[in-house]
C-alpha cells in the first residue's frame, strides 16, 4: 500500500509523523524522531522564551493512550532554530509548531522560521492547558488578529492548529 504523500507541496515518505506533543522538546528526542519511521520531525510547540511548563504530575500512559496538560515545557523558540540544521541532515521534512501569547510574539516567531531551513510551520492557536488563559482560537478577533500579521512573512507554508470549538463557533455564528 502506497503511503506517500505531499502537504503544501512538501513530500512525505507516508502519513505518520509525530504531532507537537509530549517527546519533542529535546534535541535528542528530536533526533530519536528523526531516526524513526516517522515522515518529519516536528518540534515541541515553542514560545518566545523558555517555558517550563505545567507542574507534575502532567503526563500519564495508559493501556490505549495517553493524557496530558503539559502546558508548553520548551526551550524557547531560539534553541529549536538552532536545531535546524543537524535535524535537516536526516533527509525528513522538519515542522516547527509555535505558540504565542500576543499576535505579536506569533510574528516574531513565525518571521523567525521563514527566514530558517525548516519546511513548515504549525501555528498552534489551540493549546488548552495554559493555566488562566484560553486558547487563541477561541477568540476570532484574536484568531484574524494573528493571522493578518503572519501571513506576509514568507513563502514557507503555514498549517493551523486549531480546537474543535471553532466549529461550534461558525455553527453558532451562522445560526445569529
Amino acid at each position: 500500500m502506497e503511503t506517500k504523500t505531499k502537504i503544501a507541496g512538501i513530500e512525505f515518505n507516508s502519513f505518520v509523523l509525530n504531532a507537537s506533543g509530549v517527546n519533542d522538546s529535546t534535541l535528542e528526542e528530536l533526533e530519536e524522531i528523526a531516526k524513526s519511521d516517522s515522515a518529519a520531525v516536528m518540534t515541541k510547540s515553542c514560545t518566545v522564551e523558555p517555558r517550563k511548563g505545567s507542574e507534575e504530575p502532567r503526563y500519564f500512559r495508559l493501556p490505549l493512550g495517553s493524557i496530558q496538560s503539559m502546558g508548553l515545557p520548551n526551550l524557547g523558540y531560539k534553541e529549536y532554530l538552532k536545531f535546524i540544521p543537524g535535524l535537516k541532515k536526516y533527509g525528513k521534512p522538519v515542522i516547527v509548531s509555535v505558540a504565542g501569547f500576543s499576535p505579536d510574539e506569533y510574528r516574531i516567531m513565525v518571521k523567525a522560521f521563514q527566514e530558517s531551513e525548516v519546511d513548515l510551520i504549525e501555528v498552534n492557536l489551540s493549546c488548552p492547558n495554559i493555566g488562566g488563559k484560553q486558547p487563541v482560537a477561541y477568540n476570532l478577533k484574536q484568531t484574524e488578529e494573528v493571522l493578518s500579521k503572519i501571513s506576509d512573512l514568507g513563502e514557507k507554508p503555514i498549517g493551523l492548529k486549531l480546537p474543535p470549538i471553532l466549529i461550534f463557533l461558525n455553527k453558532k455564528k451562522q445560526q445569529n
